[in-house]
């Protein structure tokens, strides 16, 4: 007879599941002795169930359903399938439940883009990413990056979820560079205050919001209050007054109008690419500005703040177990 272990981890591989995101998400306390117990048993399927989106009651008929799909907006979904589309929602939703019960209450309200932008610029600091994870976490919005994803392609750039009125924002792309995390950051909580992200539900961004050529009424939305939080216009952009451009001089025009505009010099690196479509000196110039690439990937320091504002008594042994184990070693005490 094949133990628990490996007759449920290979319903959940069936389902679609990774072998790396089954083995994380399994309980510690899983042993020899907790084979022979039908407690410990249902409890493993009730553990799993939590930490994977998924019904209860489905693992202990052998056919895992994700349960949060219905509840989801899914945004530049390319090639993705309804069932990856599943497990994304049902995955993230958890992850983000965990992350508002450990955030402490604060009144998120609704605010508007300039109300963000000119709190910042009052601090004498440009509206940076970490001045909007700061406003971020003051208003009660935790954002962390997920270094565990349940499938086999990693697919989910950001996410945004709403629960028991309270939001969260997970962060699922890796990038080393501060100025596409603040876009994204800016984006979501776009969608957010925008009113796009309705009582429990949730809004997936598969693709890169940066690069979407055909974007819905509300990607639109949300990309003109990114631009009005981060530039002070919903509608900035910058040109090219020449035909061809090199790295150097892309570094050279945006530090300059960083002064002049106070905008983040990556940030308008980040828009002449998204006007020119020259995505290559671009990239080659954030690794030459100051502070817009870093050594180690941003989620290090959005998860190294999550785990300094998390109150993690608020949450019980196993699901801080969880949430540290989704956030990787950054959250590590």
């Amino acid at each position: 007879m094949a133990s628990t272990r490996s007759s449920l981890t290979r319903e959940l591989r069936n389902a679609g599941i990774t072998r790396a995101a089954i083995d994380a998400v399994w309980p510690e306390w899983w042993s020899a002795e907790a084979e022979q117990s039908l407690s410990a048993k249902a409890e493993l399927r009730y553990t799993i169930a939590r930490r994977l989106g998924i019904s209860p009651t489905s693992l202990f008929e052998g056919q895992p359903k994700f349960i949060w799909r219905d509840n989801a907006k899914f945004k530049n979904l390319g090639d993705t399938t309804v069932e990856e589309q599943a497990i994304l929602t049902s995955f993230g939703t958890s992850v983000a439940r965990a992350a508002i019960q450990a955030t402490p209450a604060e009144d998120a309200g609704r605010y508007m883009a300039s109300a963000i932008r000119g709190a910042l610029i009052e601090s004498g600091r440009l509206v940076d990413l970490p001045g909007l994870l700061q406003v971020c976490w003051d208003i009660g919005i935790p954002v962390i990056k997920t270094n565990l994803l349940p499938l086999r392609r990693k697919l989910m750039q950001a996410m945004s979820v709403e629960f028991n009125g309270r939001y969260a924002i997970l962060i699922g792309r890796n990038t080393r560079h501060p100025a596409w995390a603040a876009f994204v950051v800016a984006h979501e909580l776009g969608h957010i205050f925008m009113g796009h992200v309705t009582s429990g539900s949730a809004l997936l961004e598969i693709g890169d919001p940066l690069l979407n050529q055909e974007p819905d009424a509300e990607e639109m939305q949300a990309d003109q209050y990114a631009l009005d939080v981060l530039t002070g216009s919903p509608v900035f952009a910058v040109t090219a007054d020449v035909e061809g451009y090199s790295s150097a001089q892309v570094v050279e025009a945006a530090s300059r109008m960083s002064l002049e505009l106070k905008v983040d010099p990556g940030v308008i690196a980040l828009c002449l690419a998204h006007a020119t479509d020259r995505w290559a000196q671009t990239m080659n110039a954030l690794k030459i500005l100051p502070d817009q690439y870093l050594r180690d990937d941003v989620g290090v320091g959005i998860n190294w703040l999550a785990s300094q504002r998390f109150d993690w008594d608020n949450l019980s042994d196993e699901r801080a177990v969880f949430l540290r184990t989704v956030m990787g070693s950054s959250s590590a005490r």
